[in-house]
């Protein structure tokens, strides 16, 4: 092979990292702004559905629930099979789930809404399964990616595309204000096919499954038998579960413990979003460097101070803020270094790890809020929303018993100031 061609090869394989990070990130983005697919717009269809609080809860939190189930599967399937298929799968799934929501809209919006609840929860099922995409884009990232720079791509693409349900929060109700609601959603739908399209073009086409003739499900009962999957997915449920379920939670803490507006509640909602996406992207880097179990054990410890000093004591505004902020640095954090773990649990499964992982992990964000609603009103009053924060403190002991099981299982122990190691042990 002559030196022109080798030059040319190297630019291709360069070319296929670039694109094969940055084109699932969008990918993801997109997909994952179905989190917000309701939310904002919850108090218009209470008000024209006669919605009680239960019927508004499920509205909110079936996109998060149908895209966290979605994740197993087409986790798996990834890892098996590949990640084209089942990503532009997901994609095209959500873009039918607003396109439902829209001819519901549009031909029942305002006045015809009664009897529309089901329908609402039928698109709002397909456009959740945008969510999905992320262990599948994980997969992708993963098997582009040298074991070195793990950490640094899958914190990157995650907490860019976590990113997403925050910044729609907010721009939905200012795309509803300026444009009707309507038009709002068709402006969704038209990011969501124009992120199909990118990624049909620029994602590479090489990428293949690490057993094409194998069966996907076998990968997902594989990787159920590893301990140390259980154990990342306790840590999951909790971090990634707790950024969900707080990105949920705080606009209705800010809103009754503190009588904010909600447009003012919305904007420290969405600096908490902002701050555990950054953080997630610290955290996988942080990852390359630094011992997996010294990262989780800061980050627990900085977790159980935090959510215990919001749940039993009585704070102004400004700490509140301070410790909620805080929350979201460990929750990003914790969310790196968990997936900078994944591919080295079983490296040749990766898809069926990523699936129970992220799917099962990302239900505490549908599971987590009914638990703090519970607690305020067995151990609070209406007055005090802190106890709430009681459930984190709980959920983060817990944690640190399946730390106990990650350690000892092997994970590597390498020197806090070096990407490698002498004594880094070899992968379980």
């Amino acid at each position: 092979m002559t030196l022109t061609n080798l030059k040319e090869s190297e630019v291709i394989f360069k070319n296929n990292r670039f694109n094969a990070l940055t084109v699932p990130t969008l990918g993801f983005f997109a997909g994952f702004a179905g989190v917000a697919l309701f939310g904002p717009m919850v108090p218009k269809f209470i008000h024209l559905l006669h919605l009680n609080p239960l019927q508004a809860g499920l509205l909110v939190s079936i996109t998060s629930l149908s895209g966290s189930l979605l994740r197993i599967p087409f986790g798996a399937i990834a890892g098996s099979k590949g990640s084209r298929r089942p990503f532009i799968t997901l994609l095209v799934l959500s873009i039918l789930g607003v396109g439902a929501l829209l001819f519901i809209l549009q031909s029942s919006y305002p006045t015809h809404m009664k009897g529309t609840y089901p329908l609402l929860l039928l698109s709002g099922a397909l456009a959740g399964a945008g969510i999905a995409t992320f262990s599948v884009g994980a997969t992708q990232v993963a098997k582009s990616t040298s074991k070195a720079d793990h950490g640094k791509r899958l914190g990157i693409f995650a907490g860019i595309g976590n990113l997403a349900p925050g910044v729609f929060s907010l721009l939905l109700p200012i795309a509803v204000i300026n444009f009707g609601l309507i038009t709002a959603y068709w402006m969704w739908l038209a990011l969501l096919v124009v992120a199909l399209v990118v990624y049909m073009v620029f994602s590479p086409k090489s990428e293949t499954g690490s057993s094409p003739n194998s069966s996907s499900f076998l990968e997902i009962k594989k990787a159920a038998k590893h301990k140390e999957v259980w154990a990342l997915t306790v840590l999951y449920f909790s971090s990634f579960g707790g950024f969900l379920a707080l990105s949920a939670w705080l606009p209705l803490f800010w809103h009754t413990q503190f009588h904010l507006s909600l447009l003012e509640a919305g904007s420290i909602t969405l600096v908490f979003g902002v701050v555990a996406s950054f953080s997630r992207i610290l955290g996988g880097v942080l990852a390359d460097k630094i011992a997996s179990i010294v990262l989780f054990s800061y980050l627990l410890l900085g977790t159980l101070v935090i959510s215990s000093f919001m749940a039993f004591t009585q704070n102004d505004l400004t700490v509140a803020i301070v410790l909620v902020l805080g929350l979201g640095s460990t929750f990003g954090a914790l969310s790196g270094v968990i997936f900078r773990r994944v591919p080295s649990v079983v490296p040749n499964i990766v898809g069926g790890v990523a699936g129970i992982v992220g799917g099962i992990g990302a239900l505490g964000g549908f599971i987590i809020p009914p638990l703090m609603g519970f607690s305020i009103k067995t151990f609070g009053a209406s007055s005090n929303y802190y106890i709430g924060f009681s459930v984190i403190v709980f959920l983060t002991v817990f944690d640190f018993v399946a730390l106990m099981l990650l350690s000892k299982k092997g994970l590597e122990t390498r020197s806090m100031f070096s990407s490698t190691s002498s004594l880094e042990l070899p992968e379980p």
